[in-house]
C-alpha cells in the first residue's frame, strides 16, 4: 500500500528517503534549509507503509491493486506513472 510520496535526496553524501505529501514540498523545504546544490533530489517516487521507496511506475500498480487510485485525478493526467495527485 503507497503510504506518501517520497524523494530520494543526497545531503552532504549521504542518500536519504525524504517522505511528503507532494514532491513539490520537499524541494521547496531543501531550497529553504540548504544552500543551492548542496541537498540534491536524485528520484520522486513513493514510500509504502515499511518505508520502501517505490519508483512511480511500480508505485501505479501497487495503488491500483490497492484501490487507491481517485476516480478523477485533480490534473486530469492519469498514466502508467503515479502522481500524488492520483491519489490525494
Amino acid at each position: 500500500m503507497i503510504a506518501s510520496a517520497a524523494c530520494i535526496v543526497e545531503i552532504d553524501g549521504k542518500r536519504i528517503l525524504w517522505p511528503c505529501h507532494r514532491h513539490g514540498d520537499a524541494i521547496f523545504v531543501f531550497s529553504q534549509m540548504y544552500p543551492v546544490g548542496y541537498a540534491k533530489v536524485l528520484e520522486q517516487g513513493f514510500m509504502d507503509e515499511k518505508r520502501n521507496f517505490i519508483t512511480r511506475s511500480n508505485a501505479f500498480k501497487i495503488a491500483k491493486e490497492n484501490g487507491q487510485l481517485l476516480e478523477r485525478p485533480i490534473n486530469g493526467y492519469q498514466g502508467s506513472d503515479l502522481f500524488s495527485e492520483d491519489l490525494w
